[in-house]
Parts: C-alpha cells; structure tokens; sequence
C-alpha cells in the first residue's frame, strides 16, 4: 500500500497532522480497508522524503483515536470505523465558547502555551527508551506513594542550592501536577488554617483549589518586588501562596529579603 498526499511544507499545520488528516480521510472513506497493512515507517518515511519522526506521529495519532491498532511483531492495521460514518443532521451541544481561529504571530503570551519546537524530543525519546528498557519491572508495579527516592534525593539537592531550602528527601512528595499538589497541601493544612493570602492577581488555579477546600482567600496587592509585605502582615493570615521565582503572571522576581 502506498500512500501520496500532498504535503505542504510551507503551511501552519504540521507534516504528521497533514499526514494524519490525509490517511484519516483514507479510512474513513474506505479507500483503505479494514484489516489493510499500513507501510512500515521507515518505507513510507523515505517515500514521502520525510524523517520518520513525521510518520511515527501520524501515525501515534491514529493509533490513540483508534483507526488503527497495533499487531504484535506485524505492524498497524486499520480497524472498522464505522463509528465515523455516522450521518446525523442535528448540530452537537457547545458547552462552551469555540476557540477562534487561531492566527499566525510572532509571539504566543497565553500561559501554558509550550512552543514544541524548542523542546528537545530526540533526546526525551532516547531517554525515556532508555528508561523501559532498565527499569522495565520496576514500572508495573506500586512504587513509593511519595514519589521515587532518587528524584526525590535530587530535587532536595536543587532546592539547597538554587533557593537555600534546606530539606530532606522525606520532606518531599511528588505530585501528579500543581492542582493536585496543592489539593494534598489544602487537605494537610485545613485542620489547623482557614485563611489564606495570596498575590492579586494571582494563579487561578490555585486559588480555585483552595476555595474548593473551604480556605477563606486574602488577597494581597503586588508591587515591583512581589507580593507586598506590608499589607500581608495586616491581613493576619496564617499561610501565603506566592510565586517568587517569576510572579504569575506579571512576572517580577521576589528578593531574598
């Protein structure tokens, strides 16, 4: 089977999206059946005179929306996608406001917003191989319910000489992401606190957290160095949340002092 869509290398979309979207279309009007072979990555990587990277995406993507699965030691098949050809004339429920276009510009200020060319993928590949493949036993089974001790070692370590923390790899949990790291600290907290300050403006999400525990929430207005001290102290809250390496989302670093 060979594929030939037209890749244009000049538009917005990505090669693996175009890619992607052109053996979708492929499946879904049934130009390619179910149980066909796709081509091997590699064949189809050299035919389209892309890296392979390209067509490992692709086809990652059709693989996580299931037009295709993966036999073992034989390769992707495609699946039956009748799902998709479904025809129904009733317009679906919008929730909430669709996304507007997205344009072209230089800069991208929205927070969370990561730019994926600057993040070095070859090298997360290699790695994160490289993991599997010593580790392999080790990643089916519970490990420690702070987080793994040898990470925990080294963000101690960090923590003394980039911000003159000084703590103990039991001192430290590892969290699925803020929200859920903070969720812990609320519920450790809200047996002995029930006031909060924090920067204004400040992290919406963290903030949304707290108030979901029940915290009362005291906001403290910002000047050039941060959060001002001052009005903190006035404010007679038993714990602060502040961001001090970079405030979010002006930016402004905290001083040591």
């Amino acid at each position: 089977m060979k594929f030939t869509p037209l890749l244009n290398r000049k538009d917005d979309m990505p090669l693996y999206h175009q890619l992607y979207e052109y053996i979708k279309k492929e499946i879904v009007s049934s130009r390619v059946e179910v149980n066909d072979k796709l081509p091997s990555i590699r064949s189809l990587a050299d035919y389209l005179n892309v890296s392979r990277n390209t067509v490992d995406m692709a086809y990652q993507q059709l693989l996580a929306e299931g037009y295709v699965e993966s036999r073992p030691k034989s390769g992707l098949y495609v699946t039956n996608t009748q799902f998709d050809l479904l025809q129904t004339d009733k317009k679906p429920t919008v929730f909430l406001h669709p996304h507007s276009e997205t344009k072209l510009c230089t800069y991208d200020f929205r927070y969370g917003k990561v730019d994926s060319r600057l993040f070095p993928l070859n090298e997360w590949k290699k790695r994160y191989n490289e993991s599997l493949q010593t580790y392999r036993e080790a990643l089916f089974t519970y490990q420690e319910s702070q987080g793994e001790e040898s990470l925990r070692e080294e963000i101690a370590t960090y923590l003394y000489q980039s911000r003159g923390v000084v703590c103990s790899k039991h001192q430290i949990i590892i969290g699925a992401g803020t929200q859920q790291s903070l969720s812990l600290l609320a519920q450790m907290l809200k047996q002995s606190i029930r006031d909060i300050a924090f920067e204004n403006p400040c992290y919406d999400g963290a903030s949304f957290v707290f108030k979901q525990h029940g915290f009362s929430l005291k906001p403290v207005s910002l000047n050039n160095k941060g959060i001002n001290i001052q009005e903190l102290y006035d404010s007679l809250a038993r714990a602060v949340y502040v961001t001090p390496s970079h405030q979010f989302p002006y930016g402004m670093i905290m001083p040591v002092s």
